[in-house]
């Protein structure tokens, strides 16, 4: 759990679907995260986030993004290639949150450094383990300055 010794964690939630949008918001509730969530609705504005930071002289990057793969405009694996070779992202935890259950994603993932891979629960009840999964990747990084 985060205590409020701590700053609020700044994180970036890549999610199309506004149902589970609410869903992850619940999730951090739960798991007393103090954050501040931006979302980002499709691949293509996620693209154009990290060509800002990346251009900016004093880039604003979260401590933590969760990516959905499944996305319109550009996918989740494209949006990590992209993260990667951003000096600006390279570092930055990736979580991916999807309904897929497919090894060939985890793999091509893998490929990508993502830092944790989590299928999108089925029942309210698991998704309770997402924000303690959440909290324990802020308090496993540095937080950014």
């Amino acid at each position: 759990m985060i205590t409020s010794s701590k700053r609020t964690a700044r994180l970036v939630l890549v999610e199309d679907n506004p149902g589970d949008v609410g869903l992850f918001r619940w999730a951090l509730d739960q798991a007393h995260i103090e954050y501040e969530l931006t979302v980002i609705q499709d691949g293509g504005a996620a693209l154009d986030l990290i060509r800002q930071e990346e251009s900016s002289s004093e880039p604003n990057v979260p401590d933590l993004v969760v990516l959905d793969l499944n996305l319109p405009k550009a996918n989740g694996r494209e949006i990590l290639a992209a993260m990667r070779s951003a000096k600006a992202f390279e570092n930055v935890p990736v979580v991916i949150w999807t309904s897929s259950k497919a090894m060939t994603d985890r793999a091509q993932l893998d490929m990508l450094r993502v830092t944790r891979y989590l299928v999108k629960p089925s029942e309210l009840r698991e998704f309770a383990t997402l924000g303690v999964s959440i909290s324990e990747l802020l308090n496993d990084f540095p937080r950014r300055s």
